[in-house]
């Protein structure tokens, strides 16, 4: 049975009665702690990170399932046991309904009811559920290098500072910065530090969706037998419990953002089509690579909603951390050559040094596609000449910008020209090119006519 470390608490209120049970428990390793009241067990679980509570059914001041959603609305990850002297068929139906893992039968030896006996479907039921956090744990490393994020500069440093802050509490959150940043990789790891992370991320792109569309993917739509249109849970309920992400929230309509700053507020939403109120437990986590304050001023975004989003996470560009290239080009690097089965190649000391000069308009993104290339590519070591020469290494081949013999403000006008043609030739429009850039669009516009470009 996997013991060690483990710890449990026991609530009854005669403690006699499972007396048997805690030497039983104490002798197989595990740490035991026994409270006799719902305060008292609210107490300790807020004090203490217990892997199981066994909950007594009857109490002398409240019914075990009282005590069991009390605990559970508390403690919602919290896995229980019911104890009980007379378990019936109901009894664990009705458990088990409200979140209890399992109801065991007290037992008692021949004699006074005080001399209790080790249930024989303890150790089973214990074993069992023990194994099932032991795999949830392994899941939840397999996901921690999923969405593991790396880099020791002070913005990185920053960012996971506040990542850890933020992550505990409720709050709703508004992730900012350019496009390739990590805004999403920022909201999966405030989930994995948040008490939800057992419950479902659930991921909304804004921007791919049309305004009466992105209605009925949120909220869902409520069955019409007239037009034959079938009943269909939105994302808010689909993330209930959990965590849900709304990327690109600057490209919401300000109808569908009025109707998002009620949810937040009542914690309801209604289906399109229908008229009930349901409750949804959510927390929202939202992100942007627009310049919200310029949308306020435009009219574009409600202030209000900027609010209620009270807490605000930049994401830096990396251009903004270079010293992190190196480890953040190793890491990735490592994780591709793993997913295609072969020995990893490294990145020699002048590529590097091309790498950390390079001006990244995509961000980290970019950098990822660059050396997933190169990993399906190269064997061996990527070069200075590679990233310069190979045309099939990246879109465009990847050299330091040399700016020797010239002013600081020429440079900056040769590198924003740069980075604007690039965002022109991939955008359909100049409003969605401003978007990726993450500046208003009437600056854009200014900018455009400032460097001739169209």
């Amino acid at each position: 049975m996997p013991t060690k470390g483990s710890k449990i608490l026991i609530i009854d209120d005669e403690p006699d009665s499972v007396q048997s049970i805690v030497n039983y428990l104490k002798d197989e390793g595990f740490e035991v702690t026994v409270a006799y009241d719902r305060r008292e067990a609210a107490r300790l679980l807020r004090k203490t990170n217990y892997d199981v509570v066994f909950l007594d059914w009857v109490l002398e001041q409240e019914i075990g399932l009282e005590v069991l959603n009390a605990l559970r609305g508390e403690f919602p990850r919290l896995d229980i046991v019911v104890l009980s002297g007379v378990a019936s068929i109901e009894m664990a139906v009705q458990a088990i309904g409200h979140g209890a893992y399992d109801i065991i039968k007290k037992e008692f030896q021949d004699g006074p009811a005080s001399e209790s006996a080790v249930p024989s479907r303890l150790p089973i039921v214990l074993h069992n559920l023990l194994a099932r956090r032991q795999e949830r744990e392994l899941t939840f490393q397999r996901l921690d290098e999923k969405y593991n994020m790396v880099g020791q500069s002070p913005p990185m440093r920053k960012l996971l500072e506040e990542i850890r802050l933020i992550g505990p509490s409720d709050y709703t959150v508004l992730i900012t910065g350019e496009s390739g940043t990590g805004k999403e990789l920022v909201a999966h790891n405030i989930h994995r530090h948040s008490p939800r992370r057992e419950a479902p991320f659930v991921p909304v792109n804004c921007s791919a969706l049309t305004s009466s569309l992105l209605e009925s993917e949120l909220f869902g739509i409520e069955k019409r037998v007239a037009t034959q249109v079938d009943e269909r849970k939105g994302k808010f309920e689909l993330a209930d419990g959990g965590t849900l992400f709304l990327d690109e929230i600057g490209d919401l309509s300000y109808e569908a953002q009025a109707k998002l700053l009620r949810v937040l507020e009542d914690k309801t939403i209604t289906r399109v089509g229908g008229q009930k109120e349901i409750k949804v437990d959510v927390r929202v986590i939202t992100a942007t690579n627009r310049d919200v304050k310029n949308m306020i001023e435009d009219g574009s975004f409600r202030e209000d909603l900027l609010y209620r989003l009270s807490h605000r996470i930049p994401c830096p560009s990396l251009r903004n951390h270079r010293e992190d290239i190196g480890e953040i080009s190793g890491y990735l690097l490592e994780r591709a050559c793993r997913e295609l089965h072969k020995k990893t190649i490294r990145i020699d000391d002048e590529a590097l040094k091309t790498l950390e000069a390079y001006a990244w308009p995509g961000n980290v993104r970019q950098l990822k596609n660059v050396l997933q290339w190169a990993a399906v590519r190269i064997d061996g070591v990527i070069t200075a000449e590679l990233l310069a020469e190979n045309e099939d290494l990246a879109p465009e081949p990847i050299r330091p910008q040399d700016y020797t013999g010239v002013t600081l403000k020429e440079a900056i006008r040769a590198v924003e020209r740069e980075m604007i043609e690039r965002a022109l030739a991939q955008s359909s429009s100049n409003r969605e090119a401003a978007q990726k850039l993450g500046v208003d669009e009437g600056n854009f516009s200014k900018k455009l006519k400032e460097l001739g470009l169209r």
